[in-house]
């Protein structure tokens, strides 16, 4: 079996963050398979999981795409945890592989395009809580 060596999460806008280290709980379940129109002239098999609960611990270590900065960021888990508590606009989460092997897992969405409403983030003291939930 293949081990995860990283853990990817993608925003509405295209910013993402791959997690090497500090992911102290993670949960993707009820996953399902559809086929569906994704944007103009674009027809995609797409795996999504109803249920997804990531705790990002403070010691995290990742690199990361986030505006406006024009290059990539480190280990600053303040600003991160900032990015994620502004704006609930998590679209997808990525699996990486130790093989190479990449799998991609959309999550549920509902609400506005741009904000996830079934998006709650819960700080603590130690880590930040992701829970997306669908009903």
């Amino acid at each position: 079996m293949a081990v995860i060596n990283k853990v990817g999460i993608c925003f509405e806008n295209l910013e993402f963050v791959n997690i090497t280290k500090g992911i102290g709980g993670f949960l993707l379940d009820k996953i399902h398979t559809s086929v569906q129109r994704t944007a103009i002239n674009a027809i995609e098999k797409m795996e999504t999981a109803d249920s997804v609960w990531i705790e990002l611990k403070n010691d995290i270590e990742y690199e990361s795409y986030l505006y406006p900065d024009s290059g990539i960021i480190t280990n600053d888990s303040k600003r991160l945890f900032d990015r994620i508590l502004k704006f609930s606009d998590i679209s997808d989460i990525t699996l990486e592989y130790d093989d190479g092997t990449e799998e991609r897992y959309y999550v549920p969405w509902d609400g506005n395009g741009y904000s996830n409403e079934l998006q709650k983030i819960y700080p603590h003291s130690e880590s930040l809580i992701i829970d997306i939930q669908k009903a």
